[in-house]
């Protein structure tokens, strides 16, 4: 399984209007499989530079578009 941080436009929760939220994204075999709240904590200033690149980075990918809320599971 790999990871990475993602933006999620997350329709459902705003009444079907854009909404924008950072998470990381897990991934098996290139399809991702679940997503968890992203936390910006570290044991230095370092490891919090290292999460801000990572979310500016993510702002190149694609959107990762939920419509609906869904539940994931490890074994998926």
């Amino acid at each position: 399984m790999s990871w990475n941080h993602r933006i999620f436009n997350i329709k459902h929760r705003n009444n079907g209007e854009d909404y924008y939220e950072v998470r990381e994204a897990y991934y098996r075999n290139g399809v991702v499989i679940g997503s968890g709240q992203l936390t910006v904590s570290g044991d230095s200033l370092e490891d919090i530079k290292w999460i801000a690149e990572k979310i500016i980075e993510a702002t190149k990918l694609p959107v990762i578009i939920e419509d609906v809320e869904e539940e994931w599971s490890e074994d998926a």
